[in-house]
């Protein structure tokens, strides 16, 4: 599956987390685009003890939601790679 430009008027979020069981550090990724495909924003972070992959995609999913513009009116798509994130129970 390619990545896909959100729909006019959405911001598509997409976020990913890393983790290396070795030696216990992993990393978020965000990055938010408008629908021409414009980055509106992208950022990233190390984090220290996150203890598995489910977590750093736990914390990416938190940042992605931490970079929605205050005040935006567009409807926002949150995209993770993660199913077992998103997969209710």
């Amino acid at each position: 599956m390619r990545w896909q430009l959100p729909e006019d008027g959405h911001l598509k979020i997409n976020v990913h987390g890393a983790f290396s069981h070795e030696s216990n550090i992993g990393a978020t990724g965000v990055v938010v685009r408008d629908s021409t495909g414009s980055l509106a924003t992208a950022l990233a972070q190390w984090l220290n003890s996150t203890g598995s992959a489910l977590m750093a995609e736990n914390e990416a999913l938190r940042d992605g939601i931490r970079s929605i513009p205050e005040g935006t009116n567009e409807h926002i798509v949150l995209e993770t790679n993660s199913q077992e994130l998103v997969t209710p129970w």
